[in-house]
């Protein structure tokens, strides 16, 4: 902070006070926990750099410092942890731990290109792309929940199931004994079920970003994506009629593999994204292209009104 204070101590100390008071009563409690780690610029305590300081022939200095920076948040998780298992609301809690984007560009010393293409960086390989693009490598990320509530035969187990961040409302809610009836339509499905019982996900569609004009928004190129089932397609930005002085609503064709319109990915076949099999799948690209451009015009509509 300004005055020389880590954020991640604020946070820590922040939660560990509200768990102590909150947990002497009988009513439920959320608690979320947007921790500044690691976000840029990356900084830490000079304590938990010097523990990779220790191997200057294995890390490089911006490692030092990022791993350093990582460390400090495990650290402040940690306490707070201990603080809870020390009461008796563990036993009925749900702990959800996940990221919001996959890893973004940074100095050479921590970026390390996977190959010749740029768009591969070693921290979201095998995926391609990065924080701001909608590759899967900018968009899709881990994340874990640890609970004594979760059964034991799923306990320890990986779900490679489609979930996103807006399923956690439904799925927060239901836990909590409550109802999201009287909310605005949500695009959040309740995946409790799937999670306890190792079942598949009730979300089988993801729109990949909601402003996909070529003109605006933070994502670079490509701008549209949608994914039905193990499909996805891509493409490099939209037009939307009456917008920006377009006349038309549809997707706009770009440079390279997108030169000829969207490109499409088996994701169970090739999580990559380097295989474009538009060419051999038309009847695919037409679907998710018919779809996306409804979608859009969905989203639009309620943001330009």
């Amino acid at each position: 902070t300004v005055v020389g204070n880590k954020s991640s101590y604020l946070i820590r100390d922040a939660a560990i006070e509200y768990i102590g008071r909150v947990t002497k009563g009988p009513d439920p409690f959320f608690l979320y926990l947007p921790f500044q780690n690691i976000h840029g610029p990356y900084t830490t305590d000079v304590k938990f750099r010097a523990m990779y300081e220790k191997n200057p022939d294995k890390f490089t200095a911006g490692e030092m410092t990022m791993f350093g920076y990582i460390t400090e948040m495990d650290d402040a998780v940690g306490h707070i942890m201990a603080t809870l298992n020390n009461t008796a609301a563990y036993n009925n809690t749900v702990i959800i731990f996940s990221s919001d984007n996959g890893a973004p560009p940074a100095t050479n010393d921590v970026n390390h290109k996977h190959g010749e293409n740029p768009g591969y960086i070693a921290r979201n390989y095998p995926f391609n792309g990065y924080k701001t693009l909608i590759w899967e490598g900018g968009t899709r990320v881990a994340g874990f929940i640890s609970s004594p509530l979760l059964p034991t035969a799923v306990r320890g187990t990986i779900s490679n199931e489609l979930f996103h961040v807006t399923d956690w409302l439904p799925t927060i809610v239901g836990l909590a004994g409550g109802s999201t009836a009287k909310n605005l339509p949500s695009d959040g499905h309740d995946i409790w079920e799937a999670i306890t019982t190792a079942g598949p996900s009730p979300r089988t569609e993801m729109l990949y970003n909601v402003n996909p004009l070529c003109a605006s928004g933070q994502a670079g190129a490509p701008k549209a994506g949608l994914r039905m089932g193990k499909y996805k397609v891509l493409a490099w930005c939209y037009n939307i009629s009456g917008i920006n002085g377009s006349t038309t609503t549809g997707p706009v064709n770009g440079s390279g593999m997108f030169a000829n319109g969207p490109v499409l990915f088996d994701l169970e076949e090739d999580p990559a994204e380097s295989n474009n099999i538009a060419q051999s799948n038309p009847q695919q690209v037409q679907k998710h292209t018919c779809e996306h451009d409804l979608t859009l015009l969905m989203h639009v509509c309620v943001c330009v009104c």
